[in-house]
C-alpha cells in the first residue's frame, strides 16, 4: 500500500470496528496496525489482515474489539486474467483470490490457529459463476477504488502459478 494514497473524503467514514455492519477495507489509525478487510462469513463479523506480519490472517470481531480506523465500503475487486489457474492448484496458496460458489473468497488462515491449514474466507463482492467448474484461482489480483473515470490501487497481490 502506497504511503500517499489519497481517496476523496466523501468515500470515507471513521469507524471502529466491532459497529461495522458492511463489508469493506479498514484503514486503522493505529500505524502499527495493517490494512484489513470486514466482511461477514457465515454472518460473523470477520477481519482479515491484508499486509504485515499477520498478513492473509482472519479473526472473528467481537463486540470488545477495539480498533479505530477509516472505512471504505466494497471497493472493487479486479483480477488479472492471466494470472487464472485450478482451484486445486492455488487453493493452497494464503492471499490467492478463489472465484467459488458465486462468492469471491480469500484464501488466508484464522490467528491463533496452530495448524497452517488455508481457508477460503468470502469478501464482499458476489459473481456469476457457471455450474460447469466449480471454482478458478488467481495469483495475482487488486482491490482498487472507483470514483467516476477515476481508478486508484489501494492493494494488491501477486502470488505464483502453484506449479512446482
Amino acid at each position: 500500500m502506497a504511503d500517499d494514497l489519497q481517496l476523496p473524503l466523501h468515500a470515507l467514514r471513521p469507524i471502529e470496528l466491532q459497529t461495522l455492519n458492511e463489508p469493506g477495507l479498514i484503514f486503522p489509525i493505529d500505524s502499527s496496525r495493517p490494512l484489513m478487510a470486514f466482511t461477514f462469513w457465515n454472518d460473523v463479523p470477520t477481519a482479515i489482515f491484508l499486509n504485515g506480519g499477520n498478513a492473509f490472517k482472519f479473526f472473528p470481531v467481537k463486540n470488545d474489539t477495539r480498533d479505530v480506523g477509516i472505512f471504505l465500503a466494497a471497493p472493487e475487486i479486479v483480477i488479472d486474467v492471466n494470472s487464472a489457474g485450478r482451484s486445486e492448484t492455488l487453493g493452497e496458496q494464503h492471499g490467492a483470490l478463489l472465484l467459488q460458489d458465486g462468492k469471491a473468497q480469500i484464501i488466508a488462515r484464522r490467528i491463533g490457529d496452530h495448524w497452517d491449514d488455508p481457508v477460503a474466507v468470502p469478501l464482499w463482492q458476489t459473481v456469476q459463476t457457471p455450474n460447469v467448474v466449480r471454482a478458478i484461482g488467481f495469483y495475482r489480483w487488486s482491490i482498487r477504488f472507483a470514483d467516476g473515470l477515476q481508478h486508484q490501487t489501494i492493494w494488491q497481490f501477486e502470488g505464483h502459478d502453484g506449479k512446482k
